[in-house]
């Protein structure tokens, strides 16, 4: 037995309520069961429990996953620790983990072994690669290819045809839809599994400014997924826990340098910033993570998007380099030992996103300084809930300095509202009477229900695509776009971290002050119903002028008075969802 089909034998033995239960005591609510949250404080239950998808969803912190994922955050423990946990609780032999646990998975990584290979081999003096990584890049082409590093060619397509048949290199993801060796004329980058399992691609064109991607990487399979693959960890694993912390860039040729001048635990993300699963599995090896991302806008998001995956118990910091745009750079240009100082001066996360915060607002003015302590709060919860005082003492200092209030009364505000309350909730822009004033007047259209609820509240996620797929053409661009990404190019859980990618910042804002109206999981069905009906209505008016056109063109008496019969019948229908307009909060959350 694989290890998929382990799993869901698994999940049908072990009821979730039961996992669940046996660490914090839960009631029924309707057809679930709710609890006080097990991962943040709280004095009023938002943790529930949907036994008809074996998952769990908290409405205060985010928390959601399945009873691996439980097990996982409330042990504290790797993936496959969790699964010989709940194994041992089902009375089922725990899976076998070794390299030959899954012979899929064996098979798949040796076809790609071979193919691997055959792009080292072709690494080789004055080819293209060779030339970019010696003069452009800086780096020794022989001490690449010692990482797996290769360069393919355009005979590569015949190539491996020799070692492997055309239907088993399309089903590797190797060939485009003429069957040609889709990473031809790139620079190869090997993407293995902490096990050192190679699992897929990454080709990166070396001609700059071409009309062509820089990188192009295999497709999503059951084996390879981007979100879950950490560049470099398979060499990195055992020293990130020797020296318990792990060093955290964007960029493969960042880590790679890293590595070649002995800062091997070093792991890169892969064009994105850190997911949960990235989370999972650094969390088996340390506590302790040292983000170093480019000095960009982007790089600054995607900190602040990684601090949002982070567990309570793992210490963050960010390294800031100056004078270069990443760490590639900056060891070209000042070297390893320049490197390892800027190491010293790393800053915790929270610092560094507070520090963030405050270009947001005037903090001349009073309400800029209201707004800019508000929305901070949640910093201060996690460093209070990790019993960081030390740090806590450090952002009562910062917001001090900054606002020019007094530490006392900061403090004295802090200890009057005792939130305790995490992340989600804030980071769209404060807590407080202001956020609710925003979240009463604003109003949303049905695109926006729909993608809150996508986002935070998964059950919902199969009703909503069926709507996006019958009625997805007429919703603004954006919601098309991202309806027609999710699940191709990534995984819904990972949704709000390609957000950037459809969304500006403000409407991404909105998402994240909205989505504490819908605590209601009994409203849900209502609301999305709602949100169809307005969909169907914006259909039934696009047909209601094809009709009034074809009506304007028809010269035949009998044809018009089809048309006409067409015409009233919509317009009914029209009218009917009309009288079912509601006010912007009926059904959600009151604030």
């Amino acid at each position: 037995m694989g290890l998929k089909d382990y799993i869901s034998e698994l999940k049908k033995t072990l009821n979730i309520t039961d996992v669940i239960s046996s660490y914090v005591s839960i009631q029924k609510s309707g057809k679930n069961y709710k609890a006080l949250c097990p991962f943040h404080n709280e004095k009023t239950p938002s943790f529930y429990i949907y036994e008809n998808t074996q998952s769990y969803h908290c409405f205060g912190c985010g928390a959601n996953g399945d009873a691996i994922e439980f097990i996982q955050g409330m042990e504290n423990c790797s993936f496959s620790e969790a699964l010989t946990i709940l194994a041992d609780e089902a009375g089922m032999q725990p899976p076998d983990f070794s390299a030959n646990s899954n012979p899929e998975l064996i098979r798949y990584s040796d076809d790609m072994k071979q193919i691997g290979e055959l792009f080292v081999n072709n690494l080789k003096e004055n080819t293209p690669a060779w030339n970019y990584l010696k003069k452009k890049r800086d780096l020794d082409p022989v001490r690449c290819r010692e990482y797996g590093l290769g360069w393919s060619t355009r005979s590569d397509t015949l190539r491996m045809k020799e070692r492997l048949t055309v239907e088993r290199l399309r089903e590797l993801g190797m060939m485009n839809r003429y069957d040609k060796n889709m990473f031809s004329e790139r620079l190869i980058i090997p993407l293995k599994d902490r096990y050192g399992r190679l699992l897929g691609f990454s080709g990166r064109s070396l001609q700059d400014g071409e009309d062509q991607p820089k990188y192009i990487n295999s497709p999503q399979s059951e084996f390879f997924n981007k979100s879950e693959l950490l560049f470099l960890l398979d060499r990195a694993g055992e020293q990130i826990r020797q020296v318990d912390f792990a060093i955290i860039v964007e960029g493969y040729m960042d880590a790679l340098r890293l590595h070649l001048n002995g800062i091997k635990n070093t792991v890169a993300v892969m064009g994105t910033a850190l997911t949960k699963r990235h989370v999972d599995k650094l969390s088996s090896l340390t506590r302790k993570f040292v983000f170093v991302f480019d000095s960009d806008e982007a790089g600054k998001k995607a900190v602040i998007s990684s601090f949002n995956q982070l567990k309570d118990g793992i210490n963050a910091l960010v390294c800031e380099l100056s004078g270069a745009k990443d760490p590639d750079e900056f060891l070209r240009k000042k070297g390893i030992d320049a490197f390892r100082r800027s190491l010293l001066k790393a800053v915790s996360i929270e610092e560094y996103i507070l520090d963030h915060i405050k270009t947001k607002y005037d903090l001349t003015r009073e309400m800029g300084k209201d707004r800019f302590v508000k929305e901070s709060r949640y910093l201060l919860a996690r460093a209070r809930k990790m019993k960081n005082l030390s740090l806590f003492e450090k952002l009562i200092g910062r917001l001090s300095e900054l606002t020019g209030i007094d530490k006392k009364l900061l403090m004295e505000s802090w200890n009057r509202i005792k939130t305790g309350q995490s992340h989600p909730a804030t980071r769209g822009g404060g807590t407080g009477n202001s956020v609710q004033y925003d979240i009463q007047s604003e109003k949303l259209n049905p695109e926006d229900e729909l993608l809150i609820l996508y986002l935070f509240h998964p059950t919902t996620r199969k009703d909503i695509e069926e709507i996006f797929e019958q009625y997805g053409d007429l919703a603004m661009e954006n919601y098309q776009r991202f309806f027609k990404s999710v699940r191709v190019d990534f995984e819904p859980d990972d949704s709000t971290e390609h957000l950037p990618n459809f969304f500006e910042k403000q409407k991404i804002e909105r998402f994240f002050r909205q989505f504490r109206r819908y605590d209601s999981p009994e409203n849900f069905p209502r609301i999305i119903s709602d949100c169809q009906k307005m969909m169907r209505k914006r259909h039934l008016k696009r047909e209601l002028k094809k009709i009034d056109l074809k009506m304007k063109e028809e010269k035949d008496d009998q044809t018009k008075a089809k048309l006409l019969t067409e015409r009233l019948r919509l317009s009914k229908e029209i009218n009917q969802l009309a009288n079912f307009e509601r006010r912007p909060l009926d059904g959600r959350k009151q604030p």
